[in-house]
């Protein structure tokens, strides 16, 4: 240990971190057998983290509506589900205690629990139904979001769990479609999914188990064996690792570029609390395994690489000076949410919040598609093979509640105004599957009411579906983004020898008035 705390700043760390986990394991162990006065047990406290997502992650002055994830749900117009299917999916998801109760505690406090209703909840308060008529999943995205700004899922009149399904009839010729929207403050990305995966079937009626692929799995458990394989190995890898946490604050803000100059510094606080979405058209995950194959790379790898390019090109497309001056030594990073799915299934413990926001690199200013490639597979790989996720999540959980609110609020804000974007990637299921019967034409997830841009991604049934979310005063002309991606998922596919699918090619050739006019799609799926 002497070699680790020869340095003043590591010595006062290590002094300070040991400090704080012995008063957090104090309070912790006084707190597990905490009981009423007529000794029944008090509802479990939450975690830090989703107590902070409950009262508030930002300062009051930043124009911040409460983060919802929704997942979207598309079925053929006259073969969707009815609304007494919608109500009987509301009872089993009621069999998570979480998703059963509301949550209750104060501003600034982290002594959140969520507590059983008073009255049974009759199911069909948990349901709304809208009759539409539109032609494409854009309009239907943009129907969602309208509501998602009417309807606040925590108003106090509703006195009911922070959820609710939105079943769309479609008179047009588009699909119809049912919404499940959460507050994030409920649970996280892959609490999601296992919610669905209790409602969905396989084509065959049996029981879907899990949206997460086995491999997905095995490298979740690969990464904490290495973590935890040898602990002297790891030890002098966590404090440098909580110092880069520590700094995540107080780092320099990414370069103010085209694409950014409304979202980082002091202009995020200015957003207008408007957000729109845009549907990319789905690409087949087969093309994009191709390319990870062909380069040795993971499958994330490729879509990130495909969003630096992406921005690249919005920056190049709109002759941005800050990009022509630094070049390749353009900083500009997204927040990757990498997740922490909890090992045990109970419906008890299994809805949770355990992610973190990783800085990444983006490497925006590298103009070589393979260079950029490289360069995000070596950042996503040396995270991967360090212990700062489990650092953060610890700070979020342990460090984070010592603060007062106003500091943690602040730390929040100056993480977020330093960075781009934020990036999430679920997974979907790998096959067609059923919801009360009716197939699933495609599946969609995005997360609303976030201060940043955010790109959030879903595979199903072999198809990628990536939606762009963004307030409209930082980045007015986002609809163009959806060319600029395709135009990189081409130029890899090209780099890497692996041919492109025709709906890339389409897209990637369109012109620009096409998105600066149009808010139709070829495509209704």
């Amino acid at each position: 240990m002497e070699s680790l705390t020869h340095h003043p700043v590591q010595a006062w760390l290590v002094r300070s971190i040991i400090c704080i986990a012995a008063c957090s394991l104090i309070r912790k162990l006084l707190s597990l057998h905490k009981t009423s006065s007529n000794g029944v047990k008090q509802s479990r406290r939450v975690s830090f983290t989703t107590a902070s997502i409950a009262f508030g992650t930002m300062p009051d002055d930043v124009n911040l509506d409460n983060p919802t994830m929704q997942v979207l749900i598309s079925f053929s117009k006259n073969n969707c589900p009815s609304v007494e299917d919608v109500a009987e999916m509301v009872e089993k998801t009621f069999q998570f205690p979480r998703m059963a109760c509301i949550p209750k505690g104060i501003f600034g406090g982290e002594d959140w629990v969520f507590q059983p209703s008073d009255k049974p909840i009759d199911p069909m308060r948990m349901v709304r139904v809208l009759e539409v008529s539109c032609d494409t999943v854009q309009d239907l995205a943009d129907i969602v979001q309208g509501e998602s700004r009417r309807r606040v899922l925590r108003a106090p009149h509703r006195n009911l769990p922070w959820w609710e399904f939105i079943l769309i009839l479609n008179k047009g010729n588009g699909d119809s479609m049912l919404v499940l929207r959460i507050d994030h403050a409920v649970g996280d990305g892959y609490s999601v999914g296992q919610i669905c995966a209790n409602f969905i079937t396989n084509e065959d009626g049996t029981p879907l188990g899990s949206f997460y692929p086995e491999s997905m799995k095995a490298n979740k458990q690969k990464e904490d064996a290495k973590l935890q394989q040898s602990k002297w190995k790891v030890l002098p890898k966590v404090i440098p690792a909580m110092l880069k946490v520590l700094g995540l604050p107080l780092v320099a803000h990414d370069h103010p570029t085209a694409f950014a100059k409304d979202v980082v510094g002091k202009r995020l606080r200015e957003n207008s609390g408007d957000r729109m979405v845009v549907v990319f058209d789905s690409f087949p995950q087969s093309f994009v395994k191709a390319i990870k194959d062909k380069a040795g790379v993971s499958l994330n790898d490729v879509l990130v690489s495909a969003l630096s390019q992406a921005i690249h090109e919005y920056c190049t497309h709109h002759k941005c000076p800050i990009l022509e001056e630094h070049g390749e030594m353009l900083q500009s990073r997204a927040l990757m949410v990498y997740g922490f799915p909890n090992r045990n299934d109970s419906k008890d413990t299994v809805i949770r919040n355990g992610w973190v926001p990783l800085s990444l690199n983006l490497g925006v200013g590298i103009t070589s598609t393979a260079a950029r490639l490289k360069h995000v597979f070596k950042q996503t790989s040396e995270l991967k093979n360090s212990p700062i996720p489990h650092c953060q999540l610890w700070f979020q959980n342990v460090v984070c509640p010592w603060l007062p609110t106003s500091a943690f609020q602040k730390a929040v804000y100056d993480i977020y105004s330093r960075h781009n974007l934020t990036c999430t990637n679920v997974p979907g299921p790998a096959k067609k599957v059923l919801v009360a019967g009716k197939p699933v034409v495609n599946c969609r997830f995005n997360v609303d009411g976030h201060v940043h841009p955010v790109v959030s991604i879903l595979s199903y049934n072999g198809q990628i579906n990536v939606l762009f979310t963004a307030d409209i005063k930082s980045i007015p002309d986002m609809r163009i983004l959806e060319r600029f991606y395709m135009c990189a998922l081409k130029a890899l596919g090209e780099e890497m020898g692996v041919e492109v699918p025709r709906n890339i090619n389409r897209l990637a050739e369109q012109d620009d008035l096409y998105y600066s006019y149009t808010l139709k799609r070829n495509s209704t799926h």
